[in-house]
């Protein structure tokens, strides 16, 4: 299912604003066959491609040439694909098994945090949460390959900010950023480190419920609630 895009097609994304600001830095040329990128000097504009409403990011990762990634805010890592942390030589310190979209154990490996540096548009951090899980069917799905997800700590880094008909994220100072008059403060609530709101559905059939729901940007469906199965109306393959 869609994003709705005519109600949702700027949104802010202040997710983490009552954790403590990281600062940013230049990212630093670690494999020097590839120019660093110059300091970041927010706000910044970074257009993503067409691909429905999952928001794809250019990344470098110890300095290698930019890679695209999922921008998921229901992620509470950032996870690498598998075969790409392979290829660039990194070593795992660990394993285990998580959560994800389908059904069963996701099994994933961790690597301790001064072996890979992120840098989105000249934005550089490092993350205590760096996973590597099996991304290979991505580009079945999206249509592009995708070398990893920017999840919660990205999040702390930079107040994110998604036009999606024009297609690109502006990412902002969190110390600086005021929201343009009208915009709308939605109260979130955190578990496992990701955001969640309180919202009442309607399905036909029922009375109106309310719901804990996950902000989810990673995902493709506009809302995704055990609800939507109790409708009496009729379903549409979408």
């Amino acid at each position: 299912m869609r994003r709705m895009r005519e109600k949702r097609s700027l949104i802010w994304l202040a997710l983490v604003s009552s954790l403590a600001y990281l600062s940013t830095a230049t990212a630093r040329q670690v494999d020097s066959g590839n120019a660093p990128d110059p300091p970041p000097r927010l706000p910044v504009l970074v257009p993503f491609p067409e691909c429905g409403s999952t928001v794809l990011l250019p990344v470098r990762v110890n300095g290698r040439k930019p890679r695209l990634f999922i921008l998921d805010s229901g992620a509470n890592s950032i996870a690498l694909d598998q075969g790409f942390a392979d290829s660039i030589g990194l070593r795992p310190t660990g394993s285990g098994a998580g959560t994800g979209a389908g059904a069963g154990p996701v099994p994933y490996r961790r690597y301790p945090r001064d072996s890979v540096e992120f840098a989105v548009a000249g934005v550089s951090f490092r993350s205590d949460h760096t996973i590597s899980v099996d991304l290979s069917n991505q580009p079945g799905i999206l249509g592009f390959s995708v070398a990893g997800v920017l999840g919660t700590d990205f999040f702390r880094l930079v107040t994110v900010e998604i036009d999606y008909d024009a297609r690109f994220v502006r990412l902002h100072d969190p110390a600086r950023f005021s929201p343009p008059a009208g915009a709308e403060t939605i109260p979130l609530t955190f578990e496992h480190e990701v955001p969640h709101v309180t919202a009442r559905l309607t399905v036909p059939g029922l009375p109106a419920r309310t719901r804990r729901l996950l902000v989810d940007s990673g995902s493709e469906d506009a809302v995704d609630d055990s609800l939507v199965l109790e409708s009496r109306g009729p379903l549409h393959r979408t």
